[in-house]
């Protein structure tokens, strides 16, 4: 067991004696290294994967598709460029790694795309059309 110095940082009152006598006593203590406290250990972010990468970037073009409320409870307003780009990363995600995943990621990335673009399909039939699309017409 490592030998602990405890040196006193206060300002001195003069008393000496006390100083010595809690210096020279290792802490009684079980392990040196405790355990941190359940609430922090709870805290701690998900392992990072393939699959954690990709649903994270899924739920972040739900929420600007509008498909998922805010934190105070109402409906999102969908941001469809912000969803399209999303998406469209997504996409590249699968082009950049074909091959290179196992059945299960290429699955869940698939399936994440297709989802996502039923819902983008769906979320731009409800936009009213802009007045860029009313002038190119």
């Amino acid at each position: 067991e490592p030998d602990f110095k405890i040196q006193d940082h206060r300002s001195s009152t003069g008393d000496t004696a006390s100083k010595e006598n809690t210096s020279s006593k290792p802490p009684e203590t079980e392990s040196p290294r405790p355990e941190p406290p359940a609430e922090e250990s709870s805290q701690l972010p998900p392992e990072s994967t393939f699959a954690s990468l990709t649903l994270s970037l899924g739920t972040q073009a739900m929420i600007s598709l509008g498909q998922v409320k805010d934190p105070q409870g109402k409906d999102a307003q969908p941001d469809l460029p912000t969803a399209r780009y999303l998406i469209d990363t997504l996409d590249m995600l699968k082009k950049k790694t074909h091959g290179n995943l196992d059945q299960e990621e290429a699955r869940l990335l698939e399936s994440l795309l297709y989802q996502l673009r039923m819902q983008y399909v769906e979320s731009d039939k409800k936009q009213p059309p802009s007045s860029e699309q009313h002038s190119a017409q």
